[in-house]
């Protein structure tokens, strides 16, 4: 699974945000998403991770920042907030 820490029309402020995360540990990827026209969108996300727990703590990290990261992958997409997480069972 992999979390997206945000997606953004200004790529400078997603270059702050990805420098934040770096000063706690936090390694992202920016991704720019070409769009129709003007919706370019810049993607923050990080490593895959092999399951939930292993995601645990940098979702953490990021929460702590204010930020509720969307996660993608292994049965999961939606936002993860501070409630518990669950996997659903694969289809």
């Amino acid at each position: 699974m992999t979390i997206q820490v945000g997606a953004f029309t200004n790529r400078a402020a997603a270059v702050v945000l990805r420098d934040r995360l770096a000063l706690l540990g936090v390694s992202t990827s920016m991704t720019k998403v070409d769009g129709n026209g003007s919706n370019t969108l810049y993607r923050l996300q990080t490593r895959t991770f092999d399951s939930l727990a292993d995601a645990q703590p940098t979702l953490a990290k990021i929460r702590g920042m204010g930020i509720t990261p969307l996660l993608i992958g292994n049965g999961i997409i939606g936002a993860a907030t501070n409630a518990p997480l669950s996997q659903s069972p694969a289809p």
